[in-house]
């Protein structure tokens, strides 16, 4: 798992992933909240490292609603279901 996605998302950064088999295009939500390069594009690489060094990546994905998907009252929504099923069909 690419966790400096993560971590750059969670400081509402601009990401730019490679397309990878695993971990980037989950994260990512097929490039809802980032850039997916296919593997060995350097000039699309080149291109989109320019225009989130002058922040034109910045504003264009919902970092915020990516965050959200981690807050206190969510995660804790998700588990109190998770447990409240398992004692269910115990």
């Amino acid at each position: 798992m690419p966790n400096v996605i993560l971590q750059a998302l969670a400081l509402k950064k601009p990401v730019i992933s490679y397309d990878c088999k695993s971990g980037p295009r989950e994260i990512l939500e097929n490039g809802n909240y980032g850039e997916l390069i296919d593997i060995g594009d350097h000039k699309t690489l080149q291109n989109k490292i320019e225009l989130a060094l002058t922040d034109q990546l910045k504003y264009k994905y919902p970092y915020q609603l990516f965050v959200e998907n981690f807050s206190l009252k969510k995660i804790g929504n998700k588990y109190f279901k998770l447990i409240k099923w398992e004692f269910y069909i115990l």
